[in-house]
């Protein structure tokens, strides 16, 4: 019998971390801020970040918007 099947049939939690870390009372840390690009940080609504899976979903939708809003808006030569 090898060291696997042993493995298997008897699992042993070794993670002492597991049982001791109580995250009930934790709060976001209020200087994470400092730690990145203020300019690319934006806080959106949490019915919003449901509607977008990841990152780049965002960026992708704001884009097609811009591009969209281009083809929309006169050039400012034409208005004068």
């Amino acid at each position: 019998m090898s060291i696997w099947c042993n493995a298997v049939k008897n699992p042993v939690d070794d993670d002492p971390l597991d049982h001791e870390i109580d995250f009930i009372k934790s709060r976001p840390n209020p200087y994470w801020l400092g730690t990145v690009d203020r300019r690319c940080v934006r806080l959106i609504a949490s019915d919003l970040a449901e509607a977008f899976p990841d990152d780049e979903a965002v960026n992708e939708t704001l884009r097609t918007i811009l591009r969209r809003k281009a083809k929309q808006e006169p050039a400012k030569s034409e208005i004068e």
